[in-house]
């Protein structure tokens, strides 16, 4: 059973079509990780620090964050671009959820005594994420786009991979200091 939880775990993280992602994440949170006990050490994967493994779709396509094109927020153009950065966002925190659970859950239960604990609650910010992209790219669908439209950046996945070594890095790093300064969004973001 464990093997299999952690083959789902797997098998989300890897998934680079959004819409398969966020429903085999769904599955995850809702339906398999209630009937989970995780409180061994050898419970959680042993991960290298140079996997990487995360899904990401052929689009959209990537530049550097000065790249990004800036548009008017008041065309509809700029308004389904700013949606599309935002819905890149949720799509790498699904990522960095899935990776975040994966990653470190062997070092949470050996530090902390707390692996499932540390699991739940990444795979529950996994599950948050991939409603909130689901919602805003339907959205962008009502405007006649949709989630790889647009050019996007990958910081945010950049520091995660930066911080792969280390879980208090990665924990101080990604969610608090890139998310909470709105650093992971395209520069029209940042100034709004």
């Amino acid at each position: 059973m464990k093997r299999e939880f952690w083959h789902k775990v797997t098998e989300a993280l890897q998934e680079t079509n959004p819409s398969i992602k966020c429903t085999l994440v769904n599955q995850l949170y809702d339906e398999t990780l209630p009937t989970i006990s995780l409180t061994e050490i050898d419970d959680f994967p042993q991960i290298g620090v140079k996997q990487n493994i995360a899904g990401f779709p052929a689009k959209p396509i990537l530049v550097a964050p000065k790249d990004v094109p800036k548009r008017s927020f008041a065309t509809k153009e700029g308004y389904a671009a700013t949606l599309h950065a935002i819905a890149h966002i949720e799509f790498n925190a699904i990522n960095l959820g899935l990776d975040a659970a994966w990653r470190f859950g062997r070092n949470a239960q050996g530090e902390l005594g707390e692996g499932l604990a540390f699991v739940k609650d990444w795979l529950r910010v996994a599950r948050e994420e991939s409603t909130h992209f689901s919602l805003i790219n339907e959205h962008l669908k009502t405007l006649g786009y949709q989630y790889g439209d647009f050019e996007a950046h990958a910081g945010l996945w950049e520091m995660a991979q930066s911080t792969a070594h280390d879980i208090w890095e990665r924990m101080a790093l990604v969610p608090r200091v890139l998310e909470a300064r709105g650093l992971d969004a395209t520069p029209v973001l940042q100034e709004k």
